[in-house]
């Protein structure tokens, strides 16, 4: 059985309860209200140990980045903040990665379109990927 790890001061996440999902096919989790989210946030930035995964919301995984940098990939993005990526480039190259390398992934992730909601956010990076795979600009195309 594999052991499960523990994380001091972790936010729970509300799930619905074992009784109402067996009756249906909703999500288990009900995701953090945006107090919760920011409590976590605030958390995971204050973490003594940043370049671990387990416990993490955004789960980078900087041990194995380097070897979905070094593929033929299209497009390799890292969702967090632009300080998180920050934190997370320094760790790479002290880490001997290369520049070139770690400019493959881009980060943060999608166009400016000011997205709060999950499905706003999957647009928004949605709408970079096809703007870079046709070669587009991103502009806005009305006068």
């Amino acid at each position: 059985m594999a052991k499960k790890t523990v994380i001091p001061n972790k936010v729970k996440m509300q799930e619905q309860p074992a009784s109402e999902r067996v009756h249906n096919y909703e999500e288990v989790p009900y995701g953090y209200t945006p107090e919760q989210a920011m409590e976590e946030a605030i958390r995971c930035l204050q973490c003594a140990k940043p370049t671990c995964m387990d416990g993490c919301p955004v789960n980078v995984d900087i041990p194995g980045l380097p070897v979905l940098l070094d593929t033929p990939a299209a497009y390799l993005g890292v969702i967090g903040s632009q300080r998180r990526w920050a934190t997370t480039r320094k760790a790479l190259l002290e880490q001997g990665v290369s520049p070139g390398l770690i400019d493959k992934a881009r980060s943060p992730l999608g166009l400016e379109l000011n997205a709060e909601t999950p499905e706003e956010i999957a647009v928004s990076i949605l709408a970079e990927i096809i703007m870079l795979r046709n070669g587009g600009s991103g502009r806005v195309m009305s006068a």
